[in-house]
């Protein structure tokens, strides 16, 4: 009866959904990894990871406004009179305050839509001249790549616009219920993808399957958001008046802004070389690096997890420095063993696991891997420091951010073009 009772309490603990939405949304890669390596060709491998690095510009577009909402649902759930551009309210009453919700969820909808539109004015028209200029110089159909583009950008788009749906739930408090419809999502987008590249549906088959699930996954959001009498009426808002909009936009854009700022940098660091090679190396060439990087950005990432999932608890102790400091260095500790113990392996076994898997694309060779490596071990470092320096909800490195992205972009341009290292 006490397990029982033990595993009713693990099933409800927001720490272990958490933990396994982000497992799973990262393992999800890897796991497609051994089965596209197989069945698609070189060029075919690193036009989709060069799909995922455009789509990623979804995230760069959200100029950190999801936070600053969810932040702001949470406040307006709380029973907050108003929202301060700090993020914080000094007034708090004593139920939900739904007229503060109608205005929030006026404003992120209106706001998504504006940023999605956007985002497919951005995909459709240099998106797909560049995926055009990459593919008329390989074997590829251009056609065939185009559809692929279309669908897979089309998904990205979507999830886009229907993020303040998950802001809004995440702030009343269903977390659970996101991470839920997180992992539901991801698992349909294995087997999918598994089931149509198995039936010979090749790169058009991870962008049907992106598709379908962004539509899955939506469907589940719209479903969970307004399954009570409550939020049903949310559904049908009041017209506000324009100003409202402007008002929600400079209350909450301040903050929202800066994040923006610093996840544009963080795009140039992580991504930009990747369509810097292509360009210099061609598709086929630069597929070896591109694979190598979605790899070694996926150990990065699961580093990071360790560390983001202290967050919360390092936000609670933002007035003790002290014990917030010793549970960040505990946090940081296991995030350097996990990336340390997994890049070792990745560097013994890598190579040998995709022989294994008669793999149409390899790694780069070891001393370019061990730097690659060492450079986004340093990358973990600072993306973990800067964790913790958010939690006083300040944000003092925005330039050091942009001033490194562009720096990286102009000497990998530099280099490619006026040397020979490759």
């Amino acid at each position: 009866m006490k397990r029982i009772i033990q595993l009713r309490a693990i099933f409800h603990n927001k720490i272990f959904w958490g933990l396994l939405a982000k497992t799973i949304n990262l393992c999800s890669g890897i796991i497609l990894i051994p089965l596209l390596v197989h069945y698609l060709s070189k060029e075919m491998m690193a036009l989709y990871y060069l799909f995922i690095s455009l789509a990623m510009l979804t995230w760069v577009l959200d100029f950190g406004f999801s936070s600053t909402i969810t932040r702001a649902f949470t406040y307006a759930y709380a029973g907050a009179l108003n929202i301060k551009a700090n993020g914080f309210c000094d007034e708090i009453g004593g139920s939900t305050n739904w007229d503060l919700i109608k205005e929030l969820l006026f404003f992120s909808k209106r706001l998504y839509a504006y940023i999605s539109v956007m985002a497919l004015a951005i995909f459709l028209i240099p998106g797909t001249i560049y995926i055009y200029s990459i593919v008329k110089q390989t074997n590829l159909p251009i056609k065939y790549a185009l559809l692929c583009w279309m669908l897979y950008s089309s998904a990205s788009v979507i999830t886009l616009y229907f993020v303040y749906l998950s802001a809004l739930m995440q702030g009343r408090g269903d977390i659970n219920v996101a991470n839920q419809i997180v992992i539901i999502s991801r698992v349909a987008n294995i087997i999918l993808t598994t089931i149509l590249v198995c039936c010979g549906f090749k790169l058009l088959a991870v962008s049907i399957a992106t598709f379908s699930v962004a539509i899955i996954e939506r469907v589940l959001n719209i479903y969970f958001v307004f399954n009570d009498s409550q939020h049903k009426k949310l559904k049908f808002l009041p017209r506000f008046p324009p100003n409202i909009f402007r008002k929600n936009f400079k209350l909450l854009g301040q903050n929202a802004l800066k994040s923006g700022v610093v996840a544009l940098g963080a795009y140039l660091i992580t991504r930009s070389t990747m369509f810097i090679a292509v360009n210099y190396l061609g598709l086929q060439s630069a597929a070896s690096y591109i694979l190598t990087i979605q790899v070694v950005f996926v150990i990065f990432s699961m580093a990071t997890v360790v560390v983001m999932v202290y967050v919360p608890k390092m936000n609670s102790l933002v007035n003790d420095p002290l014990e917030q400091l010793r549970l960040f260095c505990f946090g940081n500790l296991l995030s350097l063993m996990l990336y340390i113990i997994v890049a070792v392996i990745l560097i013994c076994c890598g190579q040998v696991l995709l022989n294994l898997l008669h793999a149409n694309t390899v790694l780069i060779n070891n001393k370019e891997l061990l730097l690659l490596l060492i450079i986004y071990l340093l990358e973990l470092q600072h993306s973990n420091y800067a964790c913790l320096i958010t939690t006083r909800n300040h944000i003092p490195y925005v330039g050091a951010a942009i001033y490194s992205g562009f720096a990286i972009v102009i000497l990998s341009i530099i280099f490619m073009k006026f040397t020979l290292m490759g």
